[in-house]
């Protein structure tokens, strides 16, 4: 038989373990974007004539460009990782 009680539970874990990945996944963006924007209005109110925010455009693409590589790197080593250990056993 078919327990509910289960069903819902194995549902609210499911549920928590994807927040927590969705949250990992995203937190060195949030970290660069954060550290980008801080800077961005430091340099603003040190130099209100120049146009920061037009300016450093490009290099908040590059820098995110940049941190989806070396998290995309550290997620498919982790992968194989696992696969690796996963064979040897």
């Amino acid at each position: 038989m078919f327990e509910v009680g289960d069903l819902s539970k194995f549902i609210s874990y499911a549920i928590n373990d994807s927040f927590i990945l969705a949250f990992k996944l995203t937190s060195p963006f949030l970290v660069v974007s954060l550290a980008i924007l801080a800077g961005s209005g430091l340099l603003s109110r040190i130099m209100p004539d120049l146009q920061i925010f037009f300016v450093l455009t490009p290099v908040q693409i590059i820098l995110v460009v940049a941190t989806i590589y070396i998290v995309i790197t550290s997620i498919v080593t982790k992968i194989t990782e696992t696969i690796q250990m996963s064979l040897n056993i």
